[in-house]
């Protein structure tokens, strides 16, 4: 019987490294497909979130930030809010969302009135601008600026 030489343990390696590639291959392809699956989702994800920054002004000197609030794309001024505050409120389908209180301070109907106003930070004007409409009415788009101002309404 003839020993076996360094013919079958070559054969044997070869054997060894042609194993050791299709599996690295077969792992390397299922890495790369999860992947680009998972880039995809993000990518999509990206696309569908929006930051904006939320102030709320007590109208006695204190003033909340609320830099950088992520949001939906699609949301409104008053989901923004929701997101940050406590908020009462009241609904009429024709008007829309009419906000009462905000983390408990409540709308004052006593002369001179103090009221939640919302307004919009105009970046063509440099100016705040008070909303035009009901605050659940106004979407919101990615890097907005929206105040909540307790006051006095100049209107």
């Amino acid at each position: 019987m003839k020993a076996k030489g360094p013919r079958y343990i070559g054969r044997a390696l070869l054997l060894i490294l042609l194993i050791w590639a299709v599996i690295s291959t077969t792992l390397a392809v299922n890495y790369y497909l999860l992947y680009e699956k998972y880039r995809s989702m993000y990518a999509n994800l990206e696309e569908s979130i929006i930051r904006v920054t939320i102030i709320i002004d007590y109208g006695n000197g204190t003033v909340s930030y609320f830099n950088e609030t992520t949001l939906t794309a699609g949301s409104t001024v008053f989901d923004a809010l929701k997101k940050v505050a406590t908020v009462n409120y009241t609904y009429n389908e024709k008007y829309g969302v009419f906000v009462v209180a905000i983390n408990g301070v409540e709308n004052n109907v006593d002369i001179p009135g103090h009221w939640w106003m919302w307004y919009i930070y105009d970046h063509d004007k440099d100016q705040w601008v008070l909303g035009s409409t009901a605050c659940d009415r106004w979407i919101l788009h990615n890097g907005d600026m929206v105040m909540w101002k307790y006051e006095v309404p100049s209107f």
